[in-house]
């Protein structure tokens, strides 16, 4: 089940929702200095968090208080309003600098970033190709082409001081807002509201955490005769409570090339059908612990990458 969470300005705490509802069943207070900002879910399970009070980004152990690592970010900027990550890097929103900056992973290393649409850039979301962002003086939220400054679309917010910012697995955007401490599940990317709900005071960041036990995909390969036996490695734990997002993972030495690729299971299987590429990937959507689907794909001689999405 997906859990919402949200941090506040005032009170410099992070909630997390029972569900996608307004009822709070847990909370704790920032890390920092008192002045707790952005919040995401990071790849690995862990709650990340950047606080204004001391210009630092915290990665926490699961939802809980208990500070793994961070980094300053004081020589890139004073405050990192909203954070989100596209699967490998951080991106954050510098209102002091009015920037979009994309981060080497979890670290102060820039490595890229682009003026913001509007004059004070806050929360950001990540679909897996597309970036999303809300402004807090201009009330609008932005639909980016990829990570650039390139808009696509955007509309008004439904307050008029957007702050928060995440997507669900139905690509509903949920935006938060300041100054009515109000949540807002919109239709889709659109201003529809299909409900909405009352926060804390000064509601700032939103993410959600998806829960998803840990489990292990196997792979196989097909031998002459049409037997299929195991390959040494295989995906792995994925974790619990990983957010939805784009995933890649890699085999070494599958012992079989130019294959297509099924699943059931859990088992993905290379089958020796031979395909005249060399390279390629397989798209695996894992939606849950039990079951998998898997589209066609080839493979090559050594690797085989399996990219698949968590929803």
């Amino acid at each position: 089940m997906a859990d919402l969470v949200h941090s506040c300005y005032t009170g410099a705490k992070i909630y997390r929702h029972n569900g996608m509802t307004a009822t709070i069943v847990d909370s704790f207070a920032s890390p920092g200095s008192g002045v707790v900002n952005g919040i995401n879910w990071w790849m690995n399970g862990n709650l990340i968090c950047s606080d204004q009070g001391d210009n630092k980004m915290y990665k926490m152990s699961g939802f809980s208080s208990t500070v793994l690592e961070s980094f300053s970010y004081a020589g890139i900027t004073s405050v990192f309003e909203g954070i989100t990550n596209d699967g490998t890097n951080l991106l954050a929103s510098d209102s002091t600098n009015d920037r979009i900056t994309k981060l080497d992973g979890f670290s102060s290393t820039v490595l890229d970033s682009f003026a913001s649409p509007a004059g004070v850039p806050e929360g950001l979301a990540w679909d897996g190709t597309d970036l999303y962002s809300t402004d807090f003086i201009s009330a609008r939220i932005y639909k980016h082409n990829g990570f650039s400054a390139t808009i696509s679309d955007s509309f008004a917010s439904p307050g008029s001081r957007a702050t928060g910012l995440t997507i669900d697995s139905d690509g509903d955007i949920w935006s938060g807002d300041w100054s009515a401490n109000k949540i807002f599940h919109h239709s889709g990317f659109s201003s529809t509201i299909t409900e909405s709900f009352t926060g804390m005071s000064n509601i700032q960041g939103l993410t959600i955490i998806a829960d998803i036990d840990l489990f292990t995909v196997t792979l196989q390969y097909e031998q002459a005769g049409g037997a299929f036996v195991n390959v040494t490695s295989a995906l792995g734990d994925i974790g619990a409570n990983v957010q939805p997002g784009n995933r890649t993972a890699y085999w070494d030495n599958p012992s079989q090339d130019r294959s297509n690729v099924e699943v059931s299971d859990q088992i993905v299987r290379i089958n020796a059908n031979p395909d005249a590429n060399n390279e390629g990937t397989h798209s695996v959507n894992v939606t849950s612990a039990a079951q998998l689907s898997a589209g066609d794909g080839t493979g090559s001689v050594g690797d085989v990458k399996v990219e698949y999405e968590i929803t």
